[in-house]
């Protein structure tokens, strides 16, 4: 969180612990000062579930799973921003010193904001309850203001609040108060903004205080790269691509092994060890074309493919569904990634090789209907599983089935990837499946 610097020196409170102070009023002898602090507690959570007031009406949600969440919680297109206490203190001071009496009055604080994948405008919500107001202050306003930290890129409409921001110190559980205003991205290509909310507290007998913030792992980066129609998205959200097992196992496997045995673990949630995305060679910083990448793993040359001509004569295609398939060259890490061993280290490859003869070799083969392996290449030397990439034959038809349209024009769109975005390949049907063990075996049942 990134607070407003204390416009007056404290006097019994710390600047370190996130006050922020205004001026002393002479004649109640009361300085005043405010912050923000992140307060998971069951009594703030359910302040901000259930409201405040007679009715004690659940309150409105913009984004519909935020109800009962504790801490703050972040996807790709939505981020729920809490729970929080927003502290407004009255310091007594008397002779220039304080005297050791503290009026106190506090909020709890949920915000929530709700991008569009396919606009460049955006909503968030602010949520507050209050907590506590002393009489002391007879009442307390609160001044709410949105903003985008980059005025220039991003515009914000005008805000509107159910329920007053004005709290009775004498009766000050009437009400909760919800904002809501709107923002617009107003760049060209491809901009990150922080969100801003500032607030500032003040009382018939004390001065105002203010704190302003912004949550840093809730960027949002807004572009017109990814799709011909402008977004926005929390681009620290790192989404998981989930291969279709169903119908395609065998590449599926080839994926879980290289990825389970390699010690690169390309897309490994587990290890830490993202797939970073290489989109075409417009979009993307060296200007590659992916297609490269595959050339070095899988090559082509006038006598045929390399899966033609040199894959395992046991690898099964599948005429009954495509009538002209042909064996084909499954590589992992896949060839539009910084992770692919076809991907040069000066253009930012993480690990390059020469030749696809480098990485681990399998074949795939259809045992009877219905029932697919994954083999080791006997022809060859075995791994030594400190490769890098994994090569191996299969159907042409299953090869490019398990990716093909699903990810470059659903997965990647939908997240809106970008250059060298991060992101996680995951395998469910393997999870029982232990890869330490020699020989590799793993047996995924049928449904």
């Amino acid at each position: 969180m990134a607070a407003v610097d204390p416009t007056q020196p404290p006097m019994g409170r710390s600047a370190a612990d996130g006050w922020n102070c205004g001026e002393l009023n002479e004649e109640t002898g009361i300085q005043p000062c405010s912050r923000l602090v992140p307060d998971d507690s069951k009594k703030t959570r359910d302040a901000l579930t259930k409201g405040t007031g007679s009715a004690k009406a659940a309150l409105p949600h913009l984004v519909d799973w935020c109800p009962n969440l504790m801490d703050s919680h972040i996807k790709r297109y939505e981020a729920c921003i809490g729970s929080f206490l927003f502290e407004y203190e009255g310091i007594v001071v008397k002779d220039g010193k304080p005297t050791g009496e503290v009026l106190n009055s506090s909020w709890a604080l949920g915000q929530e904001v709700k991008l569009s994948r396919n606009t460049a405008s955006f909503d968030q919500q602010l949520i507050l309850v209050p907590v506590a107001v002393d009489a002391k202050f007879l009442s307390v306003t609160l001044n709410v203001e949105f903003d985008c930290l980059l005025a220039d890129r991003c515009t914000t409409g005008q805000q509107g609040w159910d329920g007053a921001l004005v709290w009775s110190g004498a009766d000050p559980f009437t009400h909760s108060a919800v904002g809501t205003s709107s923002h617009t991205w107003t760049g060209t290509s491809a901009d990150t903004l922080d969100l801003s909310t500032k607030i500032t507290a003040y009382s018939p007998v004390a001065n105002p205080a203010a704190t302003r913030w912004h949550a840093t792992d809730a960027e949002i980066r807004c572009d017109k790269i990814a799709t011909t129609k402008p977004g926005c998205a929390f681009h620290k959200y790192i989404p998981t691509w989930v291969m279709n097992f169903d119908k395609t196992p065998v590449a599926v496997a080839h994926a879980w092994l290289i990825q389970s045995k390699l010690p690169t673990h390309p897309g490994s949630k587990a290890h830490n060890k993202p797939m970073f995305f290489l989109p075409v060679a417009a979009k993307n910083g060296p200007g590659h074309d992916p297609q490269k990448n595959r050339d070095v793993i899988c090559p082509d040359s006038t006598n045929g493919s390399w899966a033609s001509q040199h894959g395992h004569p046991d690898t099964t295609t599948v005429p009954e569904i495509s009538a002209s398939d042909k064996p084909s060259c499954d590589e992992f890490a896949y060839a539009s990634t910084y992770n692919s061993g076809g991907m040069p280290a000066n253009l930012g490859g993480l690990n390059p090789v020469s030749s696809g003869d480098a990485c681990v070799q399998t074949y795939a083969t259809r045992v009877k209907q219905g029932e697919w392996h994954l083999y080791d290449d006997e022809r060859l030397a075995g791994p030594t599983w400190n490769e890098v990439c994994g090569r191996s034959a299969m159907s042409g038809w299953i090869n490019s089935t398990s990716m093909g349209g699903a990810f470059s024009s659903g997965f990647s769109a939908k997240y809106r990837l970008l250059d060298q975005d991060p992101y996680w390949v995951s395998f469910p049907q393997f999870g029982h499946c232990d890869a330490s063990k020699t020989p590799v075996t793993c047996t995924i049942p049928k449904p």
